[in-house]
């Protein structure tokens, strides 16, 4: 199952390669040559900005160092990106049902640092990252597969659940050599149909990943029900109240970082009671007949829903949310304002923000978000 998207940078999430170009062809316009696009497309495009800068002064011997072209590279793309740098299509609505569904996401880019979150916070997307690997964090570059194998460690991993995105043959070679899954969306040049046979699938734009992960989803939903039981609980036993406590416990201490140790555990005392009481209580179950997840509902009102930290990133809470709307009607619910990938996750089912308080219903100092689901 996939639930890690690498993504590289420079062509593919941004439109920068056309302002490299750009930026050889005012450089060497200035000592007499002709710089086209199919030249730097063949020779230049998706290798990294110092082994470019080394290659052309040899080519067209420049009477610069490495540094100094360097150098002049970064202050032209300064001034040229002063005009602003597009995203890509389907960048923004990628990166957001990504964040909404839980996946891991990094950033695995041959840029600088320094460059490539300037331009990420130019379009307030860097917060969509949970880690970004850059130039300077690794000995080699692509095709060696050091970067990407970075991204997997920092997120802690495995690569056989994650895929990678990239416009370039060096990023492709990187990927198979790190024996992760990679989709190609060409930028100015197109990889070799050597390369293009290597990746799950060559897409014109990002938005055709997004459709790609959402019938891959679609898909895995459809196994999961036949392995995963949701249940309406009747007879709420000890047993049963302790199993989905600890479901509880697992869940937020994953999801409410706001919480302190002291803070969960107090609010802990509640919750058995709080299971008992609630109108309707749903489980998942796995195939061993385990909760993994539950769900408590009120008159149209969704009072609780929680999985266990081990099952997240399987579309089991859509799974039961959807349940929830379509056989008892959920309309609306409460989501604590410091955890904003429940609110994210909440949009993406459907639901908007009507109004917010600055306590929970107990009197805490929790802030709170009332949503209802969008009428249509």
């Amino acid at each position: 199952m996939i639930d890690t998207v690498i993504f590289d940078f420079d062509g593919l999430l941004v439109d920068t390669e056309i302002i490299a170009y750009e930026i050889y062809r005012r450089i060497l316009d200035k000592h007499g040559f002709v710089f086209t696009k199919e030249e730097y497309t063949q020779y230049y495009s998706g290798k990294t900005d110092t082994l470019n800068a080394e290659n052309i002064i040899k080519h067209y011997h420049l009477p610069y160092t490495i540094e100094e072209l360097l150098q002049m590279t970064f202050e032209l793309e300064e001034e040229i990106s002063s005009k602003g740098v597009k995203l890509k299509p389907g960048a923004k609505e990628l990166l957001a049902y990504l964040k909404a569904n839980h996946y891991h996401i990094a950033l695995a880019t041959s840029s600088f640092k320094k460059r490539a979150v300037n331009i990420l916070q130019e379009h307030d997307i860097l917060k969509y990252f949970d880690t970004c690997v850059f130039l300077e964090d690794v000995k080699h570059s692509k095709p060696h597969p050091e970067i990407f194998l970075k991204a997997l460690e920092k997120l802690n991993v495995s690569n056989k659940n994650a895929i990678v995105l990239e416009d370039s043959e060096n990023g492709i070679k990187a990927a198979i050599n790190a024996k992760i899954a990679v989709i190609c969306i060409p930028d100015m040049k197109t990889p070799s149909k050597e390369h293009l046979d290597k990746t799950l699938f060559t897409g014109r734009s990002l938005f055709d990943v997004l459709t790609y992960l959402q019938t891959y989803s679609s898909d895995n939903l459809t196994k999961k029900d036949e392995q995963m039981k949701i249940i309406e609980i009747i007879n709420r036993d000890p047993l049963l109240i302790q199993q989905l406590l600890k479901v509880w416990e697992s869940s937020v201490r994953a999801t409410h970082l706001f919480l302190s140790d002291n803070e969960i555990n107090n609010i802990k005392e509640y919750v058995p009671q709080a299971l008992k009481e609630v109108g309707h209580l749903l489980i998942i179950e796995n195939d061993k007949k385990i909760p993994v997840g539950f769900m408590g509902i009120d008159n149209q009102h969704l009072e609780m829903l929680f999985i266990s930290n081990e099952e997240r990133k399987k579309g089991l809470g859509k799974m039961l949310l959807k349940y929830g709307i379509e056989n008892f009607g959920i309309n609306d619910l409460a989501v604590n304002k410091q955890n904003p990938l429940a609110k994210e996750f909440y949009e993406h089912m459907g639901f908007i923000v009507y109004k917010q308080t600055e306590t929970d219903e107990q009197g805490n100092p929790y802030p709170l978000l009332y949503m209802k689901r969008k009428q249509i």
